[in-house]
């Protein structure tokens, strides 16, 4: 191999590690920045089901992105909680990080303050649905305070503390459940037997009325012969009346006196 190709490729080789150097450098310039990049944590608690919620699930205020879920865990296995709070263990511990540009130029010494006074106003973490897959999210909003109280916590919280609130689907599933659990009690045989015994007694009530009514129909069909009948007499008397008025007190016209004319 003579000298100029040895050049060219060691011309090549020297490139490639370069390259390779230059690389490697900005990944671990970015890895660093985004390590020492301010992070605001923020953790919550659900009384419910979260499935379809893991580490890397959106985190959104009014359907803005800001920011993921880094933890969710078992409240017990975060919290050591005594034997008196095993109410507690069933809780639902989650752990979001939120981009720092959600609260914009805000000091470290002041978000937990900021988000105690929001908390008041109605923030709260609602689980939804993200896609049809069943994925979820968590969804960062203000609602009614009175509608929406705070999850009872006999702890304190280690980083910043927004309140979840029950979500939408288990609202409707608890509906449903509720509506079915009310009509276990209802006794739908006796329920259709009365409607029955509702439907026999109508019919015979509607058999009454008509024959009622057909009576009646004859009775009123005969008084309106008889009103008939009286009004034709009442038209001969008036007619009488009119041709010879005395006829009503002498049986025969009263004669007049040609002379006492």
């Amino acid at each position: 191999m003579s000298i100029r190709h040895k050049t060219h490729f060691l011309r090549i080789g020297t490139f490639v590690i370069i390259g390779l150097v230059l690389f490697i450098t900005a990944i671990l310039v970015f890895s660093t920045f985004h390590v020492f990049q301010r992070q605001i944590q923020i953790e919550t608690y659900f009384n419910e089901s979260v499935q379809g919620l893991s580490v890397g699930s959106p985190v959104k205020y009014r359907g803005i992105d800001i920011g993921r879920v880094k933890k969710v865990d078992f409240l017990g296995n975060i919290y050591r909680l005594s034997s008196s709070d095993s109410k507690y263990d069933h809780y639902i511990y989650v752990l979001m990080t939120i981009n720092p540009k959600f609260l914009g130029h805000v000091s470290s010494d002041k978000i937990d303050a900021i988000f105690a006074e929001d908390v008041k106003k109605g923030l709260r973490v609602k689980l939804a649905l993200l896609d049809l897959t069943g994925n979820a999210y968590l969804e960062l909003n203000f609602m009614p305070p009175a509608q929406n109280p705070v999850l009872p916590i006999d702890w304190t919280p280690t980083t910043a503390y927004i309140p979840s609130t029950t979500s939408v689907l288990t609202r409707f599933t608890d509906s449903i459940q509720n509506i079915l659990e009310g009509l276990q009690g209802v006794n739908f045989k006796k329920f259709f037997n009365n409607i029955q015994d509702l439907a026999n007694t109508t019919n015979k009530a509607m058999t009454r009325v008509d024959a009622l009514l057909s009576k009646s129909q004859a009775d009123i069909v005969k008084s309106m012969k008889n009103v008939k009948s009286i009004s034709g007499n009442m038209r001969d008397v008036t007619q009488q009346l009119k041709e010879n008025p005395s006829g009503i007190l002498f049986d025969k016209p009263q004669r007049v006196d040609p002379s006492k004319l």
